[in-house]
């Protein structure tokens, strides 16, 4: 479902306001880096706007949330997963069809297991505090690390484990410790495809054989629901079926 960064219901004033068609200042006049611009949906929502620049032109578009537009666009490319791995086997005789087949299939599940795992990142982050600070001591030193030093320096298991836990009050690897395990996997599954790495043994081809049969195993639906239901376990409905009849 599509979704604003920023919303919020608009005062009854401020509706008034716009209905009796009250005058807008000449925006050519003021220095907009001052200012904030907002919007006001047909559902009587005021949504935030950020400003786009082309050449000297600039125009007031919608923030949309890009965790649920990143979430989106991987769940586009892992419902597919399915289908394409049964294509795979079912036309291994042809060998046109296996060699589109088998990229196709790698190719979509590096986007699908990219973006998830990207939105899922991102919305852990969003959910630590921009006063927060996270203190880790041992018997020779404290450290004391800010939000900005988090978010570039601490490890993906110490912010699920650690640092979303203190923020929040709430641990999801423990409230789905088997949700968690899904997340780690994914996790993995995405660095190794990031990262490829390409030492093979003296006189032995290079290959990506164990990789590929990673990904070809790997349970994207399953994935799906379990950045679904993190994401949703901190921001309840964030991320849910939208009432236009498509599935988000």
């Amino acid at each position: 479902m599509k979704k604003f960064l920023m919303k919020f219901e608009a005062d009854p004033q401020v509706m008034g306001a716009i209905n009796n068609s009250i005058p807008l200042p000449d925006l050519s006049k003021i220095n907009l880096k001052d200012h904030m611009a907002f919007g006001i949906t047909d559902r009587e929502e005021i949504i935030l706007m950020f400003t786009l620049e082309q050449g000297k032109e600039k125009h007031f578009v919608p923030e949309p949330d890009l965790v649920v537009c990143l979430f989106e666009c991987g769940r586009q490319n892992a419902v597919q997963l399915p289908n394409l791995r049964k294509n795979l086997l079912s036309e291994l005789g042809d060998n046109s069809k296996t060699i589109n087949n088998s990229y196709t299939f790698y190719a979509t599940a590096c986007v699908a297991v990219t973006l998830q795992l990207n939105a899922l990142e991102a919305f852990i982050n969003r959910q630590i505090p921009n006063d927060f600070e996270y203190i880790s001591e041992d018997t020779r030193q404290t450290v004391i690390q800010n939000k900005k030093q988090i978010e570039r320096n601490t490890s993906f298991e110490k912010k699920i484990k650690d640092i979303i836990p203190n923020a929040t009050g709430k641990s999801f690897h423990i409230t789905h410790p088997d949700k968690y395990t899904t997340l780690s996997l994914l996790k993995e599954l995405r660095d190794d495809m990031t990262h490829l790495k390409s030492y093979h043994a003296k006189n032995a081809p290079l290959t990506y054989e164990t990789l590929y049969n990673k990904a070809f195993k790997f349970d994207y639906l399953q994935a799906l629901n379990a950045v679904k239901f993190y994401i949703n376990f901190y921001s309840d409905n964030l991320i849910e079926p939208c009432s236009c009849g498509a599935d988000f």
